[in-house]
């Protein structure tokens, strides 16, 4: 006697996101013949054609199934905690998927896994070469593994004593980053970090972390001129540049480490092996981001000058000449950098609304308070 299959559900609860405002809207979603039924917020049903949908995330290492409509509004996302989701999917259609190879592994497999890819990588670094190996395990090491590296990372250079709580300043600052991330449309969950350090600086850690200093907004003279920064970092966290970083100058005996603490924080010892010099980039790697960041800009309707203008006058500032400034000592190659931006600028629609009022701008850039 054959034995009955019992189907997969078709409803699944999810939560959209409607790519403007970086708030999870609760929603219903349910499988039907050529396209998904979408809920959300009150609204009437909207019909998601499968055709138009790609996988950013798969629901590796606990995190929620991140599916994205390509032909909606910028920016539209479902999330879906339902571990079935995708399988029931499949029996209605193929969606195109994004994640990265192993990104099928779940939970804590994909940290075991992945840590001793980093162990095999490094033994065999004696033969092929850092950089080689450290391209290589970037490439394999998906977002949610990244993310896990990143907030670890983020604890050392950003203790919680030292972050900002402003929710007025930081909605204001969000108006800036959001449009960049949303023009980035890369499968990584971005958390901008704002800190009490008075220093012009601003760092990518892997996995969508971006730590800015106050310092950087001191002296960032416009909104244009943070987000021109702002895209440079986004674009070292989507090329992956940060993890080969990490990969190249940190330990794999600290890499193991990072991957296996939880958020809680970062050992002592570990903030002994980390520098910021761990997190200093090729030539190659800046050449690509700021040629990115000048696209990225473009693409999010923001005048692609600012990063150039910003360098250009921090370099020419007598006060930030020396090793003082980090933001510059850590970027080498200053003004050849300058040159490329502002050719890439005149290749790049330059024109954009402002982001802010000035004093909106004013507001945006006051000291913030620590934790």
């Amino acid at each position: 006697m054959n034995e009955a299959i019992t189907p997969l559900a078709a409803r699944f609860a999810a939560a959209y996101l409607d790519g403007v405002h970086p708030v999870r809207h609760p929603a219903v979603v349910e499988l039907r013949d050529g396209a998904l039924e979408v809920r959300a917020g009150g609204r009437a049903a909207e019909w998601w054609r499968y055709d138009e949908l790609e996988v950013a995330s798969d629901g590796s290492y606990g995190e929620p199934v991140r599916l994205r409509r390509r032909e909606g509004g910028p920016g539209e996302t479902l999330l879906v905690e339902d571990e079935t989701f995708l399988e029931a999917l499949s029996q209605h259609t193929q969606v195109e998927s994004h994640a990265p190879p192993l990104a099928g592994i779940k939970g804590w497999p994909a940290v075991i896994l992945t840590c001793a890819l980093i162990a095999l990588l490094g033994s065999a670094a004696y033969f092929w070469g850092v950089s080689l190996l450290a391209h290589s395990l970037a490439a394999i090491t998906p977002p949610s593994v990244e993310a896990r590296l990143g907030r670890a990372v983020a604890n050392v250079f950003a203790p919680a004593k030292m972050r900002c709580d402003d929710p007025a300043r930081e909605a204001l600052l969000d108006r800036v980053a959001q449009p960049l991330i949303r023009a980035a449309g890369s499968g990584y969950e971005f958390r901008i970090i704002y800190t009490t350090h008075a220093e012009p600086n601003a760092f990518a850690a892997p996995g969508g972390y971006i730590v800015v200093f106050q310092g950087l907004l001191d002296q960032a003279a416009t909104p244009e001129e943070f987000a021109g920064v702002l895209a440079h970092e986004i674009a070292h966290v989507t090329h992956k540049h940060t993890t080969r970083a990490l990969a190249r100058h940190v330990s794999t005996q600290t890499l193991l480490s990072l991957m296996a603490m939880d958020s809680a924080g970062t050992p002592a010892a570990l903030e002994q092996a980390l520098a910021l010099d761990s997190l200093r980039y090729q030539r190659n790697d800046e050449e690509e981001a700021d040629r990115e960041a000048t696209r990225l800009l473009a693409r999010a309707g923001i005048d692609s000058g600012g990063l150039a203008t910003f360098l250009r006058r921090l370099h020419a500032d007598p006060r930030f000449g020396g090793p003082s400034m980090t933001y510059l000592s850590s970027h080498p190659a200053l003004l050849d950098r300058v040159r490329l931006l502002e050719a890439e600028v005149g290749r790049a629609s330059a024109a954009g609304a402002p982001l802010l009022s000035p004093e909106e701008w004013k507001a945006a850039r006051r000291g913030c308070r620590a934790r």
